[in-house]
């Protein structure tokens, strides 16, 4: 039994271990030693591509920003206008909300006008203002008046202490 173990022969070398010369890896290597040993001679490709890429933009730089400002200008264009109807679509669409509302109370104040008493109606249309359809000063603001400044609110907390 175990002569069979020793008996079998694997290989010193798998062919899973070998990489083929130009895999990925590779390649970037050769690639950047390609470049440095250029360099050391004097020809820095890298540079030669850069002030290319510049003649490029010199050359369609102007072409591209202008049609990009147009492009932008039409959007913002097209924003505008957009806003405009949405905000004019909006009103219109609350003032019908609240003319219906309006008429909706209209009618039923009407047809609820007899069943009611009318010291009860007048007495509703005194407290909620709704008989001369003004706002009522239920809710109006009063002015401030100002406070004393030797009031205990105002007081900092360090100033009871003597001592620390």
């Amino acid at each position: 039994m175990e002569n069979e173990n020793i008996s079998e022969n694997k290989p010193l070398f798998s062919d899973q271990n070998i990489q083929p010369l130009f895999s990925g890896k590779n390649l970037i290597i050769s690639i950047l030693v390609f470049l440095l040993i250029l360099s050391f001679l004097g020809i820095n490709l890298l540079l030669i591509l850069g002030d290319f890429m510049q003649v490029l933009l010199n050359i369609f730089g102007p072409l591209v920003g202008q049609i990009l400002s147009v492009f932008g200008y039409t959007t913002g264009t097209l924003l505008d206008k957009s806003e405009d109807v949405a905000t004019s679509v909006a009103k219109t669409g609350i003032d019908i909300a609240g003319g219906t509302v309006d008429s909706i109370a209209d009618i039923l104040k009407n047809l609820s006008k007899d069943n009611v008493n009318q010291t009860s109606i007048n007495q509703l249309d005194k407290t909620l203002g709704s008989g001369d359809k003004k706002p009522s000063n239920i809710f109006a603001r009063k002015q401030p008046e100002p406070d004393e400044s030797s009031g205990v609110i105002q007081k900092p907390i360090t100033s009871d202490k003597s001592q620390w």
